[in-house]
């Protein structure tokens, strides 16, 4: 993993998505992906986790959206183990 890198957890991501408090690190942070500069990174379990959050809440096709909407942002997604 590049020194340079993002790693963000469930609770950024999730914050993220629920327009909490610390959502506007969290996109400052995410904007470089974007952009195609800093890799951001999820631990796969991680997001696997926002996933089953959005989905318990809300519904699995709401998940999916929220899952693909964050990957579309240059998020890369790698093996926990």
């Amino acid at each position: 993993m590049p020194a340079s890198s993002v790693v963000f957890d469930s609770w950024a991501l999730l914050a993220l998505l629920q327009g909490e408090a610390a959502a506007k690190q969290v996109r400052e942070l995410m904007l470089p992906a974007a952009r195609g500069r800093r890799p951001r990174l999820v631990a796969s379990v991680n997001l696997g986790e926002v996933w089953y959050n959005v989905a318990r809440r809300r519904s699995e096709a709401e998940a999916d959206e929220h899952v693909s909407a964050l990957l579309e942002t240059g998020l890369e997604v790698v093996d926990a183990g």
